[in-house]
């Protein structure tokens, strides 16, 4: 039973880390070409992230197996600041100067949050994987 848990788990990371990096493929190559690509990157994050915690949950946080389980923690609620801090972006308003600084100043906070992360998730993958 315990196995077939961690064998449900990575596939669920594994879908989340997909979703992930076609969300990003298509907010940096689709912007501005197709109309539907800021939609498609809000929704196929949205579900990565929701991923991440569904695949966290399963394993009920089990912090015995070692720096997998601090690294996947770690990664899983800078993912969920990377999605708070584009719902931000997303809803700041930009009418003045002063917010549109601060609405640049979250993209590129949003932008580098979501690459260091994405980088976790596969070192969190990679640290597991020398476990197997």
């Amino acid at each position: 039973m315990v196995r077939e848990i961690w064998i449900v788990h990575f596939s669920i990371l594994l879908i989340t880390l997909i979703l992930i990096i076609i969300g990003v493929m298509i907010a940096r190559l689709l912007k501005g070409k197709k109309k539907w690509f800021y939609q498609a990157h809000k929704i196929l994050e949205g579900l990565a992230v929701i991923l991440a915690v569904i695949a966290a949950l399963i394993t009920g946080f089990n912090f015995s197996v070692g720096p997998h389980a601090f690294i996947g923690f770690f990664t899983m609620i800078g993912l969920i600041i990377v999605l708070i801090i584009g719902i931000l972006y997303d809803r700041t308003k930009s009418t003045t100067e002063d917010l549109i600084a601060k609405k640049k100043m979250l993209r590129k906070i949003h932008i580098i949050l979501g690459f260091l992360f994405i980088i976790l998730v596969i070192i969190a993958i990679m640290n597991i994987l020398t476990l197997l």
